[in-house]
């Protein structure tokens, strides 16, 4: 069975995000929309909180957040450190929890939080 076009991303835009102020933690400019890129180092709580007022301002305000950052080190659990782990876990797991408490305060109501733990 082939999955639909919104579960592939394929699915033609639809405007739904027209005018939404949306901070993306761990994304690239493209698509020709308007970004402002504010660079944090998502394992420091001054960092998360930073990166929110810094995004709120340049845009006016947010209306949702997406938390797509994450990173890999090590090569499974042998060849992985605890240092390594703990930093791995610093960003994949609890930045995005950092960075959503410190959004929660600003996000307009009826603003929408999605994360992505890959």
């Amino acid at each position: 069975m082939t999955p639909p076009a919104e579960a592939t991303g394929s699915a033609p835009g639809r405007g739904r995000l027209t005018g939404r102020r949306v901070l993306v933690v761990g994304a690239v400019r493209d698509e020709g929309q308007v970004a402002a890129i504010v660079r944090a180092d998502v394992a420091s709580p001054q960092a998360c909180a930073s990166v929110v007022a810094e995004s709120a301002a340049a845009l006016g305000g947010l209306d949702g957040l997406v938390l797509n950052v994450g990173i890999g080190l090590g090569r499974g659990m042998a060849g992985t450190t605890a240092a390594q782990w703990d930093e791995t876990f610093a960003v994949n797991a609890r930045a995005h929890f950092l960075v959503a408490a410190a959004a929660l305060p600003v996000l307009e109501p009826g603003s929408a939080i999605a994360t992505s733990f890959g």
